[in-house]
């Protein structure tokens, strides 16, 4: 992923990966309910960790994929 936004306390912090890296996220640890995110490949960086978030949006859209928010009444 090239560009992550996180919703934490009504408040959306966006996450860009600079030219020629792009970010991933931890399963193990987001089945426990962490968002970590860290750099994709060998180097291993870590970026951010949230234990309190809301909302998260990839730049999936930009990969050609859609968003619709449904209610759900």
């Amino acid at each position: 992923m090239k560009t992550i936004i996180v919703k934490r306390h009504g408040e959306r912090l966006k996450i860009e990966a600079p030219e020629g890296k792009v970010m991933a996220i931890n399963d193990a640890s987001l089945a426990q309910g962490i968002l970590s995110i860290g750099e994709y490949g060998p180097s291993g960086v870590k970026i951010a960790a949230f234990a309190d978030w809301n909302e998260v949006i990839f730049d999936c859209e930009e990969h050609g994929y859609t968003l619709t928010e449904m209610d759900p009444f």
